[in-house]
């Protein structure tokens, strides 16, 4: 039997959404199958004529019977398709989520389908439709609608390509008034000036206000999302070969034409970089936020070099041997070093594979701070490595979050609110990104710091490397 005899058809439905891409097609007879991002989530469509006259980016309705391939899962067998109305479909999203009295999905739903795309004027203008569908609560649709029409205008308009309501109000904050002006001439913007924007929902944007596709806006926004894209990975930066190879393959635009643009301009909130020396200087890019902050780090950590040594060194190896003894435990050269460094300098970092003994040392190290009286903090990015930590030393210990304090997304601890410890020791240390790293050493710059890792380990789940980069 055939995957498709294996295919089991069910009632004929009609879906609304936006064309994501073509899998494969349209081709000459008509045959497409395409992905289109819906408002639950994205659906495979089969068609053999019906999405033959539209593109990517196109609002459709298709209307089809829902099947179960074995082997791609649900997918619709479109019968027909027609364009779809994207003024109403951002009017509903808006309207489900803005918080109105008893107001959800169906009620949302009838309440647009009789005001039609006009709805916004409508309700602003005391329409007697408008007051019959929203019923007692009008007013407070009116109030809502008429105290912010502009902002509230553009909300729509993101809504209907599929904009979460999160990212919308971050977007309405960078652009306030100008938003509707930058969505219909550059609304490339969208990428280079704020953050958790889609490259394929500004480009639906820009085609749908008739931009050309080869414009420098639109490659540069493109690199601009390869480098976020590289930064969720864990790179703080990009070649420029990277970024060209990145942008060519999202525009499709040739990569002569892209590798000219890329030379000659940089967006807004990246830095053009250098990285290496001589001979092995490479080219590049940074977002400006990354860059701050693996130079805040570099600052911080010299600055903690250039202060003054916190022990004697040789009264330092008279602790680490009382305590050493006192536990039973025979240091080797180098482990009894790192644990005078420790004690000595007010910055150190003690590396090592699994099993060459950093607890142990970590041990000693808090036995000799606890005899000079030191109030230590000992913490760990996650809950386990401090678990461990206080096992391992008989100390409280907690997550670096915790121990820097958080309230309402921020930290309590910083520069102006430091953590209250005369020594600090920082286990798991290669899981530091720049965001945490800086956090950290901002909040921390009056106290002894050690980081404790394996530089091969755990690496950080954001972007940068702040401990195998320190190693």
């Amino acid at each position: 039997m055939s995957a498709a005899a294996k295919q089991k058809a069910t009632a004929t439905t009609i879906v609304e959404g936006r064309i994501e891409r073509f899998l494969t097609g349209p081709k000459t007879d008509g045959f497409a199958i395409a992905r289109l991002s819906t408002r639950s989530g994205s659906l495979t469509i089969r068609a053999r004529s019906a999405l033959a006259k539209f593109k990517i980016g196109d609002a459709v309705e298709v209307r089809g019977n829902q099947t179960n391939h074995p082997r791609f899962g649900k997918q619709l067998e479109a019968i027909d398709a027609k364009a779809s109305d994207q003024a109403l479909t951002g009017l509903l999203r808006w309207l489900e989520e803005a918080g109105l009295t008893g107001i959800g999905p169906q009620r949302a739903e009838k309440i647009i389908k009789s005001l039609g795309p006009k709805a916004l004027e409508r309700i602003r203008d005391n329409d007697p439709a408008a007051q019959a569908a929203f019923g007692r609560i009008f007013a407070q649709a009116h109030a809502l609608v008429s105290s912010n029409f502009e902002n509230i205008s553009a909300e729509v308009l993101l809504a209907g390509y599929g904009v979460g309501q999160a990212t919308r109000a971050k977007i309405i904050e960078v652009f306030d008034l100008d938003l509707i002006h930058v969505l219909r001439t550059d609304p490339y913007q969208l990428i280079t000036r704020v953050d958790g924007i889609a490259f394929a929902t500004a480009d639906k944007i820009a085609r749908a206000a008739g931009i050309s596709g080869d414009s420098d806006p639109r490659i540069l926004a493109a690199a601009t999302d390869t480098l976020r894209a590289a930064a969720r990975d864990g790179s703080t930066w990009l070649p420029l070969s990277e970024l060209i190879a990145g942008a060519a393959n999202r525009t499709g635009i040739a990569i002569r034409s892209v590798a000219r643009c890329i030379d000659a301009n940089v967006p807004d909130g990246v830095r053009a970089i250098t990285v290496g020396k001589d001979e092995d200087q490479r080219r590049g890019w940074a977002l400006e936020k990354i860059a701050r902050l693996e130079e805040g780090i570099a600052r911080m950590i010299a600055s903690k070099l250039r202060q003054p040594k916190r022990y004697n060194r040789n009264a330092a190896a008279v602790l680490v041997e009382k305590h050493s003894a006192g536990i039973g435990i025979e240091l080797n050269a180098m482990q009894f070093e790192a644990c005078v460094m420790a004690i000595v300098e007010p910055f150190s970092i003690i590396t090592g594979l699994p099993g060459t003994g950093k607890t142990t040392v970590l041990k000693v190290i808090t036995r000799c701070w606890k005899d000079l009286a030191l109030q230590i903090k000992l913490a760990s990015p996650t809950g386990k490595a401090a678990q461990r930590m206080n096992e391992a030393t008989g100390i409280e210990a907690s997550t670096i979050h915790r121990m820097l304090g958080v309230e309402e997304g921020h930290f309590i601890h910083g520069a102006r609110n430091p953590v209250e410890a005369d020594a600090i020791a920082i286990d798991e240390s290669s899981m530091l990104d720049v965001y945490m790293g800086f956090s950290l050493l901002n909040a921390t710059m009056n106290s002894q710091m050690l980081f404790l890792g394996d530089a091969d380990q755990l690496p950080s789940v954001d972007a940068g490397r702040v401990f195998g980069d320190l190693v």
